[in-house]
């Protein structure tokens, strides 16, 4: 018998499995949103390097298409073949190319016998001058080779530019006639302002970029420097399908594109624990509610214990000292609850509720627009029966009343079951709260409810009800001044002929 009466063990019970049962589905919860948010980051990532790419890509191809200029003009001034009587003009030619180019180091024109003019002319040691052929270079010998007569990207340091790291288009000039190619014409770019362009994007997440060849060697990075064995196992992985994959050796995702037909690729690093991070600022809010909720729970446990120890003890008391019989205990204490729950609804309704139409009066409407301050897709309308006045002066206040109540009925009757709120505001005046509706639909429910109102046939001889109203959307706006937009619309219905509903939208 006592165990029956004992409350503590079923209560401890229900309690530990509503904490098992809500600790759970926050996992579960917090989990499903890591992965999501976590896949976010890398579409974002992806996105990045992509239009990164292509930006890059837009870059070049516009040097691409200086140089197909330049070769297209010096194929017609000169014959390729570089002597001591044309070297001046040649020279002088291609300086004026060269000043038409931002961000070029250098331009460079070497023939097929090995002679070359590089502007701005650079002056070399003399063992240098009898010893080097451009032809030797990567750049010439790639273009060289190369049958289609395309544009070959590359990236070297040599004595045409000092020892100085740049990047270099190279493309062939063949002879118009017998299609034999008689020299190479190469852009080399100052890679400090190449590199810029990698700069000038900011990446959703923390991390450095680079572009690296199609042999894996790097070509210019955003920092400057980067660990060689980085970009040696990052290149290794390039060549599956994936767009971006995941290093162990360096804890690190990296996401990359092609840029072009250059052969190079863009590459993006982010550190998994920067991911991590971000991912872990986001989706902690579901950790934190689980700690509330948890501490809510056993407080609620701690309370209810409580006072089902005190109720025990006064039921125990009052049928000891015989104020009420053992039966009837669970039974007082049921009406005593179910009573006082009633009256409290009871009061609650009244002190919200108007007593004439039944919709929610001017104070709930308050306390509701309150709630409603920080949501911006709330609209507010506000409707006026037209004529109340010359209705109540003709057929007296009952009659008034009932017009009232039956717009008010129409109202709430063909609002369905979408969120629309009717509040009657003042006198013949309604407010309408609609939430989580287009303006559009909740304009078009206002018209039906208008062009319903205005159909309606009453017995009272010659009687004909019509409203005017003002929807206003609140978006940025403070409810209250999406109210007091609403009632400046109001106003234009009534001097515009009334029987219409004004809004703010198009």
């Amino acid at each position: 018998m006592i165990q029956n009466l004992n409350f503590r063990r079923p209560l401890n019970m229900y309690f530990m499995i509503t904490a098992c049962v809500l600790t759970l589905i926050c996992s579960l919860l917090m989990a499903v949103q890591w992965y999501e948010i976590k896949s976010s980051y890398q579409r974002q990532n992806m996105r990045f390097v992509q239009n990164l790419a292509i930006y890059t890509h837009k870059y070049l191809i516009g040097y691409e298409k200086m140089l197909d200029e330049t070769l297209r003009q010096f194929d017609d001034t000169s014959d390729g073949i570089i002597t001591t009587q044309n070297d001046d003009t040649l020279r002088h030619w291609l300086f004026e190319r060269f000043n038409a180019m931002p961000d070029v180091r250098s331009l460079v024109y070497a023939d097929r016998k090995g002679k070359f003019i590089r502007v701005p002319n650079v002056v070399l040691p003399k063992e240098a001058q009898l010893t080097i052929d451009a032809r030797s270079h990567i750049w010439y010998v790639s273009a060289a080779k190369d049958d289609f007569d395309s544009a070959h990207y590359t990236h070297s340091q040599d004595i045409f530019d000092d020892g100085t790291q740049t990047l270099t288009i190279s493309k062939s000039l063949v002879n118009g006639e017998d299609g034999e190619k008689v020299g190479v014409m190469a852009i080399r770019l100052n890679k400090k302002s190449s590199e810029s362009v990698i700069n000038s994007a900011s990446s959703p997440l923390p991390g450095q970029t680079w572009i690296i060849d199609a042999k894996g060697q790097l070509v210019a990075s955003e920092k400057g420097t980067l660990s060689l064995q980085t970009v040696a196992a990052s290149a290794a992985k390039m060549h599956s399908n994936n767009a971006s994959f995941y290093l162990s050796e360096t804890k690190s995702w990296y996401f990359y594109s092609s840029i072009g037909n250059s052969g190079w690729v863009m590459v993006h690093e982010v550190s998994a624990q920067d991911m991590d991070k971000q991912i872990y600022g986001k989706s902690a809010n579901v950790l934190y509610c689980l700690i509330f909720a948890l501490m809510g729970l056993l407080f609620c446990w701690w309370t209810v214990r409580n006072a089902l120890n005190a109720l025990y003890i006064r039921i125990a008391n009052s049928i000891r000292n015989g104020a009420i019989e053992q039966k009837a205990a669970e039974q007082l204490l049921y009406e005593e609850i179910h009573n006082s729950s009633a009256q409290q609804e009871a009061i609650k309704n009244e002190a919200l509720t108007d007593g004439l139409t039944e919709l929610k009066n001017r104070r709930a409407f308050d306390n509701d627009i309150e709630f409603h301050q920080q949501s911006p897709d709330v609209c507010v309308a506000l409707i006026d029966i037209d004529n109340f006045k010359a209705i109540n002066d003709t057929y007296g206040h009952a009659t008034g009343d009932m017009v009232l109540k039956t717009v008010s009925d129409l109202g709430m009757r063909l609002r369905g079951l979408d969120n629309i709120t009717l509040y009657r505001y003042g006198g013949e005046e309604i407010a309408v709260l609609f939430q989580g509706i287009t303006p559009l639909d909740a304009l078009g429910y206002l018209n039906r409810w208008r062009e319903t109102c205005d159909q309606r046939q009453f017995r009272e001889p010659h009687l004909h009800v019509t409203f005017s109203g003002g929807m206003c959307m609140k978006g940025e706006l403070r409810i209250e001044e999406a109210l007091e937009r609403a009632d400046s619309l109001l106003y234009d219905a009534k001097h515009s002929g009334k029987n219409r509903i004004m809004s703010d939208i198009a």
